[in-house]
C-alpha cells in the first residue's frame, strides 16, 4: 500500500465550524458612520471618542461628521463610496444629538409601526430634521444592491447592521409625568420606541430620560450613554464586549439614572401613585418596560464589539 493516502480528510462538525469562522474573519470588513448633530462640546467629544474606540479596539473603518453638513446628503455620499468588493460586513451607524418622536397616528394597523419614527434634529444652519426610517431605507437599498451584484457570481452577502442612537429628547414636548405615566398605560411598551428594522439589524438606544446627562471620562466630558458604552467595550472582561451583555449592563446603569432623574422627585412620585396606585412596585414595573436594545435576528445577537483579545 502506498505511503501516500489520497483519501480526503473528514472534518468533525466543530472543526468545520472553526474553519468557517476563520474564513469569515478573514474576509469580514467593518465600517462605521458617526454623526454628531449637536454643537454641544460633550456631544462632539462623545462622537470623536467613540470613533477612536471603534478604530483602536474594534477594527472599524470610521467616517465621522459633526453637524455642519446635511445628514442625508452626507450619508448618501458615504454609501455610494463605501463597501466595495465586500461580502461579509459589520456596519455601525451612530448618531448623537437632539431628537423627537414622530407621533404619526395615520396608520390604523396597530401591528405596523412603520409610521412611528425618531426625527433627528441637526443643529446646522437649516436646523435640518431627518427621519431615522430614512436612514434604515438607505441602508436596506444598499444591501439589496450589493446582493444583486454578488448573485452574478453566485455569492451571498452577510450584512450585520447595528444602529446606536444617543438621543436628547428633552425638547419634544413630553413632560416627565406624561413620559412616565404612559409606561403604565401601554402594556405593549410602545412608549419606548419600537423601530422598523431590516434583516440582521440591531438598535441600541437611550430611552426617554430627558436631557443628555454628562460624565467625565479621562478628563473629558462625554454623554452618559456613550461613556457607559465605551467603558463596556474597553473592559478587559470578555462578556463586556458582547452586544447582549453590553446592553444588559447599560440598561441597569441607565435605569438607575432614570429613577434618579425622575422618581426621586416627590411630586412626580405622588402623581404617579395617585394615577396608578403603583407605590412600592413602581420601580419594578418601570424596569420591566425599560428596553434599550432591539434585535431582528440571531446573527446580530451574536455581534461582538472587540474580536481580538485586549492586553
Amino acid at each position: 500500500m502506498s505511503s501516500f493516502d489520497a483519501r480526503p480528510k473528514i472534518y468533525t462538525p466543530s472543526e468545520i465550524k472553526s474553519h468557517y469562522e476563520e474564513f469569515c474573519q478573514s474576509v469580514k470588513k467593518r465600517y462605521a458612520f458617526i454623526y454628531c448633530g449637536s454643537k454641544s462640546e460633550f456631544c462632539i467629544n462623545s462622537a470623536i471618542e467613540f470613533s477612536r474606540i471603534l478604530k483602536e479596539y474594534c477594527n472599524f473603518n470610521c467616517k465621522i461628521i459633526v453637524n455642519q453638513s446635511s445628514l442625508i446628503n452626507e450619508f448618501e455620499i458615504y454609501l455610494d463610496d463605501s463597501f466595495k468588493d465586500v461580502s461579509y460586513l459589520d456596519f455601525i451607524f451612530y448618531y448623537i444629538g437632539e431628537s423627537q418622536y414622530n407621533k404619526n397616528k395615520n396608520n390604523n394597523n396597530n401591528n405596523n409601526n412603520n409610521n412611528n419614527s425618531i426625527e433627528f434634529i441637526i443643529e446646522n444652519a437649516n436646523r435640518e430634521q431627518c427621519s431615522f426610517n430614512k436612514i434604515i431605507d438607505l441602508i436596506d437599498k444598499k444591501e439589496k444592491d450589493l446582493q444583486s451584484s454578488l448573485l452574478k457570481h453566485e455569492c451571498y452577502i452577510t450584512f450585520r447592521k447595528l444602529y446606536i442612537l444617543d438621543l436628547n429628547t428633552s425638547n419634544d414636548g413630553i413632560n416627565p409625568i406624561e413620559s412616565l405615566s404612559s409606561l403604565f398605560k401601554n402594556q405593549q411598551q410602545q412608549e419606548f420606541y419600537r423601530p422598523k428594522m431590516g434583516f440582521n439589524s440591531g438598535i441600541l438606544y437611550s430611552p426617554i430620560i430627558g436631557d443628555h446627562s454628562v460624565r467625565v471620562s479621562n478628563q473629558i466630558e462625554l454623554s452618559s450613554f456613550t461613556s457607559i458604552l465605551i467603558e463596556r467595550i474597553t473592559s478587559k472582561s470578555s462578556p463586556g464586549r458582547r452586544l447582549l451583555d453590553v446592553a444588559g449592563i447599560m440598561a441597569n446603569e441607565l435605569f438607575e439614572k432614570f429613577i434618579e432623574t425622575h422618581c426621586t422627585n416627590i411630586h412626580i412620585y405622588q402623581e404617579l401613585n395617585n394615577l396608578f396606585k403603583v407605590d412600592l412596585d413602581m420601580e419594578s414595573n418601570l424596569k420591566n418596560k425599560f428596553e434599550i436594545l432591539f434585535l431582528s435576528s440571531a446573527q446580530i445577537a451574536s455581534f461582538i464589539f472587540v474580536e481580538k483579545k485586549l492586553n
